[in-house]
């Protein structure tokens, strides 16, 4: 997993890219604070709450490997409004 990507200040918008140089990336899942897990496709927006809240993601690669799960802690609205850039986080996948 490369490069996830959070921005916005009310509406969040998460981008994702992951890749594999073996056996290929056969699915990338994430979560937002305590829900499901779901299939990403594209990337995906959520409203920004008061509170930090917490997006993990996970890949799996073709050969059934799935990655340690990560995240990225999205801040709450009011530090939100003092960011002036989006903010980058890149996750290097484990060997």
């Amino acid at each position: 997993m490369t490069a996830p990507t959070v921005s916005g200040e009310s509406t969040v918008s998460v981008a994702l890219t992951a890749t594999d140089a073996d056996s290929g990336v056969a699915g990338t899942e994430y979560k937002i604070g305590s829900g499901a897990w779901t299939v990403y496709t594209a990337a995906f927006t959520f409203q920004r709450g008061t509170a930090p809240t917490e997006v993990s993601f996970r890949s799996t690669d073709v050969a059934g490997n799935v990655e340690v799960v990560r995240g990225v802690t999205v801040p709450g609205a009011a530090v939100a409004e003092r960011v002036a850039s989006a903010t980058t986080v890149t996750v290097l996948t484990p060997t």
